[in-house]
């Protein structure tokens, strides 16, 4: 972890550990736009502000699934009583 412009960054290693993850992970999640890398020099991080918002969204995304409704509970019953 570095320090710039008074704000953390995270390099690769930081990351894994951080998310336990591995590096393959991590490079899908920057491909699916998951996670916004900045590279410096040859050392890609990602900021403090970033992982937070990717923990976020992914808290939020979780709530949002398991909070949802099955659809099928509130299908109807096509046959009806009148009908036998």
């Amino acid at each position: 972890m570095i320090k710039l412009l008074n704000e953390k960054m995270y390099d690769r290693k930081d990351l894994r550990e951080l998310l336990h993850v591995s590096d393959r992970t991590l490079t899908q999640m920057k491909k699916r736009g998951e996670l916004v890398f900045t590279r410096i020099g040859r050392t890609t991080y990602v900021s403090e502000r970033n992982l937070w918002n990717y923990i976020q969204a992914q808290t939020t995304k979780r709530e949002t699934e398991r909070n949802a409704i099955d659809p099928r509970l509130f299908r109807r019953d096509t046959s009806s009583d009148d009908d036998k």
